[in-house]
């Protein structure tokens, strides 16, 4: 019945992985489709203070829609929404990710799938005697994220 679970645990984290991967790159096509077809302009910044000895240039490219001037930042946010509907990832506001919901449920799979896993190690003679010391190393794991893809990769490669 266990190792069902565990079984279930690893296909529910697989989904979720690529739910999420699939969302970000919808994401990213439907902010080059907005970008494309509107036209935003960066805000030059200088040590943090706009500029204006800098022009402003058009963005383009969606990984740099940060830099875009904050009264047009809005307008951007909604018309993403309207493509994002169209996609079928929009959240359920117009001002979050498109790829939260799926974040969301990556981070429970992830939780279930290495509370399974820790489940499995602690059960095996050599680890009892360190098992205080493995659950505080747990609670710090949602903080260090190469350590925690690390343990999943381990997860994952466990029988099921």
């Amino acid at each position: 019945m266990a190792n069902r679970k565990f079984s279930k645990a690893q296909k529910d984290y697989i989904k979720a992985l690529a739910m999420y991967e699939t969302a970000i790159e919808l994401e990213k096509e439907c902010k080059a489709k907005v970008l494309a077809k509107n036209i935003f302009y960066s805000e030059p910044f200088e040590c943090g203070i706009p500029a204006r000895s800098h022009p402003a240039e058009r963005i383009l490219d969606p990984r740099s829609d940060f830099e875009m001037k904050e009264a047009d930042f809005d307008t951007y946010c909604k018309l993403c929404f309207e493509e994002y509907k169209k996609a079928g990832i929009a959240p359920e506001d117009y001002q979050k990710a498109a790829d939260w919901p799926y974040k969301k449920t990556l981070m429970d799979a992830e939780e279930a799938l290495i509370g399974w896993g820790w489940s499995m190690l602690r059960k095996q003679p050599q680890w009892m005697k360190v098992g205080k010391t493995l659950d505080d190393f747990r609670g710090k794991l949602k903080f260090h994220l190469e350590i925690r893809k690390q343990v999943i990769d381990l997860t994952m490669k466990l029988p099921a």
